[in-house]
């Protein structure tokens, strides 16, 4: 395509999607997501699909805020077709195949005690991935992000000014359009929980998308074979039936009204069954985005400024350097509120990083705080925040490693 054509696309969509928040390229190099391309589709399927979606919310339904909560209810009813395919195919099923091994003569007592040790571990596995589940995905809906306190601490290295609330805003502190109001360390906007991704949020989304790929996962993989045999079994009952109650002529208004709920009711979770081969991936995909976030100590904000400075620093020489990023390790500390920064930074603290009663410290943490349905507090106020600045040692044998290449 030539270049006039797409500086001519570029502009018409920003003409008609300007409310979009662009983060703009200056070189061709950026890649295929900042490309001016890429940009032009993007703003082309917002302005042809999710405003007209968003106004119709907006001037007939109550507001855009309620476009996230039909999302909500969308996706609770999801999770609760999830519940019903759990409880009409693969726990039935995992039982009948646990009775007929016990009750076949042929069968061996190893064969009964296999069948029975798989069923009590499907039973305990699938009921506490969906508990975790909707404790997380719920905790996220209905927790509020971070409000930014009307009064900050005068000691603060950074202040700015919101310029649509006009009020002093810490550092990672973004104005969010949806909520109208300043959110600490916001990440994004998501309509799937009809909330802002936060402070105080961030981790019940994060932890409500891997439980989600890992169940669905499971769903997919281990109950596939039993989805497939339970439906096929399903259909031949009825069809028998039928044709029993048609030849003894004793099928009455409420057997029919019974059998054909019951036949909806399963066609729907197999479609919900299909369904899921296409959400979970997207749901995985998601989650490795926010976990390689996480990993680099920044957010989905940060993330496009982040690229804006190490360009602007590359073009004077120099290498940029996320001040949020404390390294891997410690990134997923402070994320899952595992420890507080006194107990690891403070020069009085007994726990030293990378000792073995740290790692045991840490093992046991996470088994009682992310296997486990627990909100902790949080450690961090969002109004401060460790910052990791190289010394003048690390910018030099970084410059003199620049100049090697």
């Amino acid at each position: 395509m030539p270049r006039k054509t797409l500086y001519l696309l570029q502009s018409w969509t920003r003409v008609f999607c300007p409310h979009f928040y662009y983060f703009p390229s200056n070189s061709s190099s950026d890649g295929i997501f900042t490309s001016k391309p890429f940009e032009c589709i993007r703003n082309l399927s917002i302005f042809l699909f999710f405003d007209p979606l968003l106004n119709f919310f907006a001037f007939f339904l109550g507001g855009r805020r309620n476009f996230g909560r039909t999302l909500v209810i969308l996706v609770t009813a999801y999770l609760v077709w999830f519940v019903l395919i759990l409880y009409m195919c693969l726990i039935p099923r995992r039982y009948i195949a646990w009775n007929q091994c016990a009750i076949l003569e042929h069968a061996t007592k190893c064969e009964a005690n296999t069948e029975r040790f798989w069923f009590i571990c499907h039973l305990l596995l699938s009921h506490w991935l969906l508990f975790l589940v909707f404790f997380h995905y719920f905790c996220a809906v209905f927790k509020h992000a971070g409000r930014v306190p009307l009064i900050l601490p005068s000691n603060l290295p950074s202040v700015t000014i919101c310029a649509r609330c006009v009020r002093p805003r810490p550092i990672r502190a973004h104005h969010c359009v949806v909520c109208n109001e300043c959110v600490l360390r916001m990440d994004h906007h998501c309509p799937w929980i009809a909330n802002c991704v936060g402070l105080h949020s961030h981790r019940h989304f994060y932890l409500a998308l891997c439980f989600m790929s890992v169940g669905g996962l499971y769903m997919l993989t281990v109950g596939k074979w039993e989805f497939q045999v339970h439906i096929t079994e399903f259909e031949w009952e009825l069809s028998t039936s039928e044709k029993v109650n048609v030849s003894s002529k004793s099928i009455t208004s409420w057997s029919h009204f019974g059998q054909s709920c019951y036949r909806r009711l399963h066609r729907v979770s197999s479609c919900c069954f299909i369904f899921g081969l296409i959400a979970v991936p997207l749901v995985m995909v998601l989650c490795m985005w926010q976990s390689i976030l996480i990993s680099r100590g920044e957010t989905s904000i940060e993330h496009h400024t982040n690229i804006r400075f190490t360009q602007q620093f590359e073009r004077r020489g120099l290498i940029y350097h996320n001040p949020f990023d404390c390294g891997l390790l410690l990134n997923w500390i402070q994320f899952l509120n595992l420890f507080s920064p006194v107990e690891i930074h403070h020069p009085s603290s007994k726990i030293s990083v990378h000792s073995l009663y740290f790692y045991f410290l840490l093992s046991w943490r996470m088994l009682s705080r992310i296997l486990l349905p627990l909100a902790p507090s949080d450690i961090e106020t969002g109004v401060t925040y460790r910052l990791n600045i190289p010394d003048a040692q690390t910018v030099l044998d970084s410059l003199s490693a620049l100049d090697c290449e």
